[in-house]
């Protein structure tokens, strides 16, 4: 009969999830997981086998949590300029309001390591693609009920969108006000009128 671990996987990894995403994947030793998981070392090891498959499954939790909920919050706004207007104020509210700054879990981990590691750029690929998705179906209903009057593509501006997410993002790590990018958002939206 296997020893019990003493401990609950998910809420590990949520923990997990929150000491990545501060501290970056290079930055976070087994030693500092342990403190803050409050795991010992040997159940962690026993669990997760290493350190990048714990920040896998960590980032993979990441994704599930954020992109599952992006149809939620879009599907409450009938004109899609007020849905992503909508989410963008939240992503904005969230960067003034975060006083450690940490920006977006997936761009930090896109700026650290899409260049070191094939897995994780395949993740980072198939996150994009998901997000990609949910908006190019939602531009594609505001196309249909003309809330979205561009003769862009959908998902040309699905994927001009989600640059602006994750540059938002990157910008919002240094932001101080909430003025300077809620003026760059409404100068954004336009392309979805123009």
């Amino acid at each position: 009969m296997g020893r019990n671990k003493g401990f609950d996987k998910a809420q590990v990894l949520e923990k997990a999830m929150e000491v990545f995403w501060t501290q970056g994947y290079h930055a976070t030793s087994i030693q500092s997981l342990v403190d803050h998981l409050g795991v010992n070392r040997a159940s962690l090891y026993a669990t997760f086998d290493c350190k990048e498959l714990l920040f896998q499954q960590a980032f993979e939790l990441y994704q599930q949590q954020n992109v599952d909920q992006l149809p939620t919050i879009l599907v409450k706004h009938e004109d899609v300029v007020e849905g992503f207007r909508s989410l963008f104020s939240m992503v904005i509210d969230d960067i003034i309001t975060d006083p450690q700054h940490k920006g977006c879990f997936v761009v930090n981990v896109t700026t650290e390591l899409s260049n070191a590691d094939e897995v994780i750029r395949g993740l980072l690929q198939e996150n994009a693609s998901k997000v990609e998705a949910h908006f190019t179906t939602y531009i594609e209903r505001g196309k249909q009920n003309g809330s979205v009057t561009s003769t862009v593509p959908a998902a040309t501006l699905a994927h001009l969108i989600l640059t602006y997410f994750n540059g938002l993002r990157v910008v919002g790590k240094t932001a101080e006000e909430a003025m300077p990018l809620r003026a760059g958002l409404e100068a954004f939206l336009g392309i979805l009128r123009s």
